[in-house]
């Protein structure tokens, strides 16, 4: 968890070093390239959901699934992700 906190912390110094770097008249592209990364993510969000829900409704999936951690793995990946697109679109405020 520290070494997210430390991620994400790094993440916020970038986004606000870029602002800082990039004049009005470029705030626009700014802006399109923050936005890409959060429609990845979203994607990426999208397709753990969409695997997680295959998983979920198949018994010998789930089971291997459960002993192997993998439903515990896709949780910190999915708050991850979630965290680093709230960092991502706070930055286009």
């Amino acid at each position: 968890m520290q070494c997210l906190k430390i991620v994400l912390l790094n993440l916020k110094r970038k986004v606000q070093k870029l602002k800082l770097l990039f004049p009005l008249q470029k705030k626009q592209a700014f802006n399109d390239s923050i936005n890409k990364q959060i429609q990845q993510i979203e994607s990426h969000l999208n397709s753990i959901q969409i695997k997680w829900d295959y998983v979920q409704n198949d018994p010998s999936e789930n089971q291997l699934a459960t002993d192997n951690g993998w439903f515990d793995d896709m949780t910190a990946i999915k708050n991850s992700l979630t965290t680093k697109k709230q960092v991502l679109t706070d930055s286009l405020k």
